[in-house]
């Protein structure tokens, strides 16, 4: 006798409910806010900042944002032009 239990399905598996991961997220949003403002609040102080024809005194953590910004901008200048270089040499 054939053991038919294979073919028939069974109780569909449970899905999680939508909104289930919300929690996770909100905390991970609220820690990451709260990084932030202390952040700000305890690099206010101002510093002194020598670009290579200037120098200026700014907050430090504009000065770390804005290394932040420079550092993103580079990456994705340079990114897209390793994809030019890569699409120029495929063949057609």
């Amino acid at each position: 006798m054939a053991d038919d239990s294979s073919s028939t399905p069974g109780p569909p598996a449970a899905t999680p409910a939508r909104g289930e991961g919300i929690r996770w997220r909100l905390l991970a949003v609220g820690a990451i806010a709260v990084y932030g403002l202390l952040l700000v609040i305890l690099n206010r102080h101002p510093t002194d900042v020598n670009f290579v024809f200037w120098k200026t005194e700014a907050s430090l953590v504009v000065v770390l944002l804005l290394a932040l910004a420079i550092g993103f901008l580079a990456g994705f200048l340079f990114d897209t032009l390793r994809d030019r270089r890569k699409r120029g040499r495929a063949p057609s």
